[in-house]
């Protein structure tokens, strides 16, 4: 037996809407690594009288996870407050050497970290407590005896 056979030679279609099939995608973002363990940075504080001067460096650099690291050029130290005077040491450490008028003193410590071409910035901040020199003796002086 012959199967029916439906034969269609033109189709018309008024309005077609097609939805394009979604293509699987996996959305990344790049950018700057992220630290695994961040800690903070604080300012360094230190307290001395007006009769010393503190040499202060960056001595021992280190990466984020705490491993030796080395800096590119020099340190630079600038005064953002106070009345206290850098001493240049060597490329990495400097005198903060108190101002006459016991006022604390902010310094800026800079470096570049990038070994390369270009500057990558780092930075600490040093906060300088001047005090006044207290007596460590009274200085018992005694005269030419009296007649009473």
């Amino acid at each position: 037996m012959d199967k029916p056979c439906l034969r269609i030679d033109r189709v018309y279609i008024e309005h077609l809407h097609l939805h394009p099939r979604p293509r699987p995608a996996l959305p990344l973002v790049v950018g700057m690594p992220v630290q695994r363990h961040k800690e903070p940075t604080m300012s360094m504080e230190f307290r001395i009288t007006s009769e010393y001067k503190l040499p202060v460096g960056a001595k021992h650099p280190m990466t984020p996870l705490g491993r030796p690291a080395t800096l590119d050029g020099p340190v630079t130290f600038t005064v953002l407050e106070g009345t206290c005077t850098i001493e240049p040491i060597d490329d990495v450490t400097a005198y903060l050497v108190p101002g006459d008028d016991f006022l604390d003193s902010v310094v800026l410590m800079e470096a570049d970290a990038d070994l390369g071409d270009g500057v990558e910035t780092i930075s600490e901040t040093v906060i300088l407590h001047v005090d006044h020199p207290m007596a460590s003796s009274m200085g018992v002086e005694a005269g030419e005896p009296v007649l009473r």
